[in-house]
């Protein structure tokens, strides 16, 4: 049985909480390892549909801004990446065509999606500054004004996971805003506003 993580419960809430019961919603997941958040939130919103984007594979993680990441430590077995895909893949296999998984660098996947089509996104992917802050550049215009930004491992208490505050609190600042954070799951989220507008006051003020 996949473990439901303190994360998986928290952004069950969130979406309950923040988004409309009543009809369809639309999320992405960024980053899934073995789906086990994926499935969670597919089990217990029957109105999701869930875009699951992963690489699943080690190369990422090979550079240097990524070795403090666990996954690092999976660098150079490619058997252990293939058993998470397929682990990933069975876990989710029940909800059919709710579910699309794109197993594509999160940077690429997100040129397929239409701007301010998705409900929420919960950034879980490669840890880095860089990355983290490449992952909210891509997709936080990929959601609709109204919807849930959510990142992982903010406050997270190993060492080197500290540039993922860092990275939010940078990406926020621009637009005079701050993350909610539950420290008990390590999730930041933020209700995604005009970001053509946010962005426009952001410029004028630089």
């Amino acid at each position: 049985m996949p473990e439901v993580y303190k994360h998986s419960r928290y952004l069950v809430e969130l979406v309950k909480q923040h988004l409309p019961l009543e009809s369809p919603i639309c999320g992405a997941e960024v980053g899934v390892w073995k789906a086990e958040t994926s499935r969670w939130l597919l089990s217990q919103c029957g109105n999701l549909s869930l875009t699951l984007i992963d690489q699943w594979s080690p190369e990422p993680f090979k550079i240097d801004r990524n070795k403090f990441s666990a996954m690092a430590k999976q660098n150079n077995r490619p058997d252990v990446w293939a058993a998470w895909e397929r682990e990933a893949r069975a876990n989710v296999a029940e909800f059919g065509e709710r579910v699309r998984i794109v197993k594509q660098d999160f940077r690429a996947a997100a040129e397929a999606i239409e701007p301010a089509s998705l409900d929420f996104v919960f950034l879980d992917a490669a840890h880095s500054y860089q990355d983290t802050m490449q992952q909210m550049l891509a997709y936080t215009l990929r959601v609709r004004p109204g919807g849930l930004v959510c990142v992982h491992d903010y406050g997270y208490p190993q060492p080197g996971y500290q540039v993922v505050s860092e990275a939010v609190d940078d990406f926020l600042r621009y637009f005079e805003m701050v993350p909610q954070v539950d420290p008990e799951s390590w999730v930041a989220w933020w209700i995604a506003p005009q970001w053509r507008i946010a962005w426009t006051r952001g410029a004028e003020r630089d």
